[in-house]
C-alpha cells in the first residue's frame, strides 16, 4: 500500500464534493493506493482532524512506473460521508 498525505495551505481555495466542504485552509487529505484489488480511497479531515468523508474514484487499473503510480480517472466516483450516506457522483 502507498499512502499520500497533503495539508491545505492557508491560502487554498475551498473545494466541495457532493455539497460537503472537503478542502480549505488546514484541511488534511490522505490517498490510499491498495495493491490488492488495485483500489484508490481518499479520506478527508477538517482542521480539527475530524473525518469529513471518503471519496472512491472509479478508475482504470493503476500502474507503477519507476518512482510514481498513476491511474486514469473514469469520471464516476462514490462519496461516503461520516454518517454513512453514499452518493454516486457524475452518473
Amino acid at each position: 500500500m502507498l499512502v499520500e498525505r497533503a495539508t491545505w495551505s492557508v491560502d487554498a481555495p475551498e473545494q466541495r464534493l457532493a455539497g460537503q466542504l472537503i478542502a480549505a485552509p488546514g484541511f488534511v487529505w490522505f490517498r490510499f493506493w491498495f495493491a490488492e484489488g488495485e483500489q484508490l480511497i481518499e479520506k478527508y479531515f477538517d482542521p480539527q482532524r475530524k473525518a469529513v468523508g471518503y471519496y472512491m474514484p472509479i478508475s482504470t487499473t493503476w500502474r507503477r512506473r519507476d518512482t510514481y503510480w498513476s491511474a486514469t480517472n473514469l469520471y464516476l466516483g462514490l462519496w461516503l460521508d461520516v454518517e454513512g450516506h453514499m452518493t454516486v457522483l457524475n452518473e
